[in-house]
């Protein structure tokens, strides 16, 4: 058997099924996920772990829509992260809800799994990189495995 290469190591911490998302059995726990996660994001950058997210998830849970359909969505994607400034126009002074936080870094909502798609991955990047930025990767990690397990499913032990 060939070593691992350096790429190859990222995209194996970057993918959370060792966590024990959908029909996964737990592999490691969220906080060794996360440290794994925090420390390729420290040599890569957020956004290889995001895109290196994305490819995971769906070479394991698949595409709720065809390819046709997605090519369709990004193609007509807004290009700023316009969630925001909806919320902020809605209740202007206000801070957005947590729950809803949650569900604009759920990457199922890009058509993983069962989801529907409801965002382009580019949309999905930005509303990630903003929560980073704004409440930084302490609230994001941990909210996104609860997300993936609230969208996905976990493996029964």
């Amino acid at each position: 058997m060939q070593p691992l290469t350096d790429e190859e190591v990222a995209q194996t911490l970057c993918d959370p099924i060792y966590a024990g998302i959908g029909a996964y059995p737990r592999r490691v726990s969220d906080e060794d996920w996360i440290a794994g996660v925090r420390r390729v994001i420290a040599a890569r950058g957020l956004d290889f772990f995001l895109s290196t997210l994305l490819t995971a998830l769906r070479a394991s849970f698949g595409y709720s829509e065809p390819a046709w359909r997605r090519a369709l969505l990004d193609q007509y994607a807004d290009d700023e992260g316009e969630a925001w400034e909806w919320f902020a126009e809605l209740l202007p002074g206000q801070e957005m809800p947590q729950v809803f936080v949650r569900m604009l870094c759920d990457p199922a909502y890009t058509g993983v799994g069962q989801r529907p798609r409801i965002m382009s991955d580019e949309q999905w990047m930005r509303n990630v990189r903003r929560v980073v930025a704004e409440r930084q990767l302490e609230f994001f990690l941990p909210s996104l495995l609860d997300s993936l397990r609230r969208s996905l499913g976990v493996c029964s032990p």
